[in-house]
């Protein structure tokens, strides 16, 4: 692991010439814990495969739940549950919403007309 006090950090930022300042801005996440809010870890058993949840939940899914479950620097307690939540609050709505969208649109025989847009101008007030 580098910490930006490493010997390594250090030699890199002194050859590039930076004066030591790695970034200017950072965003730091926080520990992913498991559902009770313990650090994930082999020797307790509660770690889970990313690949594997990839996998079967899709990458769409476990970003959204990551983002709505914590804000980015802070903890995040990661449940396979609340990946199952989402997808059926979230993403079920936006199918529904799109499947009704497309479905009327069929029957009444909706064509999006590309030349017929409304200028930007016209829709600010």
């Amino acid at each position: 692991m580098l910490s930006e006090s490493s010997e390594e950090i250090k030699a890199v930022n002194k050859k590039v010439g930076n004066g030591g300042v790695s970034f200017k801005n950072v965003i730091s996440n926080g520990l992913v814990l498991d559902k009770n809010g313990n650090k994930m870890s082999k020797s307790k058993g509660n770690v889970v495969n990313p690949f594997e949840t990839l996998a079967k939940y899709g990458p769409d899914a476990v970003r959204w739940y990551m983002m709505e479950n914590a804000p980015p620097w802070d903890n995040l307690k990661f449940d396979l549950e609340g990946i199952t939540e989402t997808q059926r609050r979230f993403f079920g709505t936006l199918i529904n919403t799109y499947s009704f969208f497309v479905l009327y649109a069929n029957i009444d025989g909706f064509v999006k007309d590309e030349m017929n847009n409304v200028p930007f101008e016209k829709l600010a007030p």
